[in-house]
């Protein structure tokens, strides 16, 4: 992926299938990478916050980078999240990630005891300046990682590391601090959003380049992607939003919600057969899932068969 073509449309974030024993199960990784090559993506993520990353280990992330890089084999734009809080490992992962074939990365700020803007700024200029040029995208998740920056920020962090061309927007709601974005950068910094896609009717409009959604049922967000860009927007666009964003609503909660429904639905589509959390976690109540299933049964109607890859 070049800057000239961009990081843009419906890039799932993948999660991580876990055998019994609480072991990566590398082959049904792979085997879901596959099926997700066949549905209507425009890339694949992986280490957001729907793949458990603080549940795994650095060899880990590098056995299921080096899985994903190898069965894409170049199909598709390839993107991995460099989450380490400490600035020394955070360029190591990064450029291990880049020499293994990846095509951008999406850089989550430090915050654990909240450190200030400068510091955040410094910490993602270095994970950018290990890779340029290759394109990062920085995650402002505020509702989950507990910082909040100004968009200014954001605009500093471009302006000393260029390659620094995008910001995945995560606060409730992300329609203002797009627009203050593009407003600070004159339009130099893109935005995405992520969240299960809870606002892209509002976003959308906004000029948005992209959503970060969960794969599970991923062809729903391509006709969303679609028919919400559209002018009018058809009745047929709203209702489908409408079922998504009813079935999105359920499970945003918690992380573990958002994962466990993530891992149910391809267990219900048969493309994982264990759809396991690692722990600890916390695994909704059974009503959840029985919810989960009536959401679930009002998009197979917009869902493409699954054959096993």
């Amino acid at each position: 992926m070049t800057d000239a073509q961009g990081i843009h449309g419906v890039i799932p974030v993948l999660p991580v299938p876990f055998a019994d024993d609480q072991s990566l199960d590398l082959p049904a990784f792979a085997a879901m990478v596959r099926w997700a090559l066949g549905r209507p993506v425009d890339g694949l993520a992986l280490f957001g916050l729907a793949s458990e990353y603080w549940k795994l280990s650095d060899d880990e992330r590098l056995q299921l980078t080096e899985a994903l890089t190898a069965t894409v084999d170049r199909r598709k734009p390839v993107l991995v999240s460099v989450t380490d809080s400490a600035r020394v490992h955070a360029e190591r992962f990064a450029r291990k990630a880049a020499s293994r074939g990846v095509d951008g990365l999406i850089v989550m700020p430090p915050h654990f005891m909240s450190p200030k803007a400068d510091r955040v700024i410094d910490h993602c200029r270095a994970v950018a300046d290990a890779v340029t040029p290759l394109p990062v995208v920085v995650q402002y998740s505020p509702a989950y990682i507990g910082v909040s920056f100004t968009a200014e920020v954001f605009v500093r962090m471009h302006e000393r590391s260029p390659n620094i061309g995008y910001v995945k927007v995560e606060p409730r709601p992300p329609g203002p601090m797009i627009d203050a974005i593009r407003t600070a950068s004159a339009g130099r910094l893109i935005c995405l959003i992520g969240q299960g896609g809870l606002t892209l009717a509002d976003c959308r409009p906004r000029g948005i380049a992209g959503i970060m959604p969960g794969v599970g049922v991923v062809e729903v967000y391509r006709q969303l992607w679609d028919g919400l860009g559209a002018d009018p927007v058809s009745d047929a666009a709203w209702d489908l939003n409408d079922r998504m964003v009813a079935m999105m609503s359920h499970i945003v909660p918690t992380i573990d919600m958002w994962v466990a429904a993530e891992k149910q639905l391809l267990a219900w589509r048969g493309v994982i057969d264990r759809p396991l959390l690692r722990e600890p976690s916390s695994r909704p109540e059974p009503r959840f899932f029985e919810v989960l299933r009536q959401c679930y049964q009002r998009l197979v109607p917009f869902l493409q068969p699954t054959e096993r890859a």
